[in-house]
């Protein structure tokens, strides 16, 4: 067969192969091509054709439609920035010229300054018992803003008697330390009298010098009582007060804002809490001789200041038990069951809420030496039986042991180990910041507490005894501040 007729065959079949419905090579490789929709099928070529470019027409219209839209957010951004660019510039271009006007008034201010006071110009303070004669180099060396500046620029209204002399209605007797300060000389606020100390902190206050301040409080610290101010050495503070007492912590923290500030009474800080700073001595109101409200108002303090005032004597009340003694301070059981822990005695007023404090139990008749004394809340049942268990914490004259209740839980834990005999007494002491009871024993003590972390400082606590058997017999001291 010849080449020609056999192309020719090829044709053929082709056309046959279309006829009978088979796809071509070209068809094939141009379903491949299109889109996978199910409404492309059975279409013509051409009319495949369209719909593919309508397909990408509606794409490329989206995505302008997509870059339109960033084009407008990106627009709207750096207007934005431009706006706090803008913004940011003319604040500082405001701030410029305020600067440039003060510093320009603050020149004036200098050089009217200087007009008035030549170089090497002598000012006379009058004050009311003392007159000081200064050179102005001296009264220029805090600075441009300060209180005399500001004075002999005309800022300030100066009562004058003549060109240089300037009149003060207010003691001068510190106003030496102010000099003494401006010229950057040593000021040893510790050998000055107290109304020195008390006149420079108002000379340091009048004339806007909080570096004098600052000066002084490193050494006497300002604390304000009411509407009485007081300079408080902070050294002796520390040392005579305790580390319990609200003070002593406030002067050692270094965050600590002066003055301190305290809602007390005046009267009673200076009496008895500045009288133990200064000496050491521990002087305390009587207690007995206030009334109620006056008492509940020391309590107050106490709380305050996070430490004892007032001394007073123990007084109970009654519950199967006799009270003997002018003072109602002697405890004996004449009731309930002889041989029964149901003779609760709880004293009626509260121990100091600050500070530390002791009280005294003296053993005066010994029957079996089953006895308690110690502390517990004011909440405590004194209706209640064997609450030595229950609430509280106490020392047992029996053996020199321990009871108390939850969460310490006590029973008979191991503390000096003998009995009590008669004329033989115990001290209970209670240190409020430690939240801490220690036991003496007739001198006996222990180096570690007898009880630790047992209360908290609002705490209402009691004086508490129990006895279990008739006719034994303690007397209880007057609570002693420490």
């Amino acid at each position: 067969m010849l080449p020609e007729e056999v192309m020719e065959e090829e044709d053929a079949m082709q056309v046959e192969d279309v006829m009978d419905g088979e796809v071509s090579d070209d068809d094939v490789e141009e379903e491949r091509f299109a889109p996978n929709n199910k409404e492309l099928m059975g279409l013509s070529f051409t009319a495949k054709y369209e719909k593919q470019l309508e397909e990408l027409n509606k794409a490329k219209t989206e995505k302008e439609r997509v870059l339109d839209e960033l084009r407008k957010v990106v627009t709207t951004r750096e207007q934005e920035l431009n706006k706090i660019v803008q913004d940011i510039s003319s604040t500082l271009h405001t701030i410029e010229e305020q600067t440039q006007k003060e510093q320009a008034m603050w020149k004036e201010a200098g050089n009217k300054f200087k007009r008035f006071l030549p170089k090497g110009t002598r000012i006379v303070f009058q004050f009311i018992s003392h007159t000081y004669i200064v050179v102005r180099s001296i009264l220029l060396a805090g600075g441009q803003n300060t209180y005399f500046t500001k004075m002999f620029s005309g800022r300030l209204p100066i009562e004058k008697e003549g060109d240089n002399r300037y009149l003060f209605n207010r003691e001068g007797c510190a106003f030496k330390y102010v000099l003494r300060f401006l010229q950057n000389l040593p000021i040893f606020v510790e050998d000055m009298t107290p109304a020195e100390r008390l006149q420079l902190v108002d000379d340091a206050n009048h004339f806007e010098m909080p570096g004098l301040l600052k000066l002084i409080d490193e050494v006497f610290a300002r604390v304000q009582v009411g509407t009485k101010l007081f300079l408080v050495n902070k050294s002796d503070a520390i040392r005579n007060l305790g580390k319990g007492a609200r003070l002593t912590k406030m002067l050692q923290d270094e965050a600590t804002v002066y003055p301190i500030e305290f809602e007390g009474d005046y009267r009673n800080f200076e009496k008895y809490v500045l009288k133990r700073i200064q000496f050491g001595r521990i002087e305390c109101i009587n207690g007995e001789s206030l009334s109620e409200a006056e008492r509940a108002s020391v309590f107050k303090e106490e709380v305050i200041y996070g430490m004892g005032l007032m001394s007073m004597p123990a007084l109970f009340d009654v519950h199967n038990s006799i009270l003997l003694g002018e003072n109602n301070n002697i405890v004996s059981k004449v009731a309930g069951g002889n041989g029964a822990w149901d003779c609760n005695s709880l004293s009626t007023r509260p121990l100091p809420f600050g500070g530390r404090f002791k009280f005294r139990v003296t053993y005066l008749t010994r029957v079996t030496g089953h006895i308690m004394v110690g502390i517990a809340p004011a909440t405590f049942n004194k209706e209640g039986a064997t609450m030595h268990s229950q609430s509280g914490w106490y020392y047992y004259f029996s053996n020199g042991n321990l009871y108390s209740g939850p969460p310490t839980a006590y029973n008979n834990q191991a503390h000096f180990g003998h009995a009590l005999n008669v004329r033989e007494w115990v001290d209970i002491v209670v240190d409020r910041a430690e939240k801490s009871i220690s036991v003496i024993a007739n001198g006996e003590t222990k180096e570690a507490p007898a009880y630790s972390n047992v209360f908290q400082d609002e705490d209402d606590l009691r004086i508490c005894i129990m006895i279990h058997n008739h006719n034994e017999m303690v007397e209880v001291g007057d609570v002693v501040i420490l």
